[in-house]
């Protein structure tokens, strides 16, 4: 199961200790509250706002790669269809920068990684997740893969070097 959770805060005992004008007072601890709009679990159960959280999702891993327009119908028709939460990638490691302006969101060359948050990178899932926002969904981050998608590598004996992309869209082994 995938589940994306926001999150909380906690203040320091020692700070409200250290604010208090006794010592013999007792501290308290404050904790910030959960963002209302964030899918948390508890007791095996999905909870927004302090209620139960039932849905229907789908899976559009690709939306990223849309363009504003498309990004825009393909959540309308979504959301037309009473899904609430939409699962995409927020991953796309590649080797090589793609040709026609493609979308990735880190580069793996030469030893180094690079974070591409240009209109080509993370702009893009900006727009994904800004346009679902509109529209009241709920947007669940898959934040790695582990589909391997060259042949003859799934062999346990194989031993990639450290930030080898084995697979076609990024991940881990």
């Amino acid at each position: 199961m995938r589940v994306a959770v926001h999150g909380v805060a906690l203040t320091a005992l020692a700070a409200t200790a250290l604010a208090s004008s006794s010592l013999s007072a007792t501290p308290t601890r404050k904790v910030a509250k959960r963002h209302n709009n964030f899918v948390s679990t508890s007791d095996g159960k999905f909870h927004l706002g302090g209620k139960c959280f039932f849905h229907i999702s789908t899976t559009a891993y690709w939306l990223a790669q849309l363009s504003d327009d498309d990004i825009t119908t393909t959540l309308t028709a979504i959301n037309a269809t009473g899904i609430k939460v939409v699962r995409t990638w927020a991953f796309n490691d590649v080797t090589e920068i793609p040709p026609n302006n493609g979308t990735y969101f880190q580069l793996l060359a030469n030893g180094t990684v690079t974070i591409n948050d240009g209109p080509t990178g993370l702009q893009r899932l900006d727009k994904v997740i800004s346009e679902a926002e509109k529209l009241g969904l709920k947007v669940q981050l898959t934040l790695t893969n582990n589909w391997n998608a060259l042949p003859d590598t799934s062999s346990a004996s194989l031993d990639f070097p450290s930030g080898f992309l084995s697979n076609a869209y990024g991940g881990m082994d």
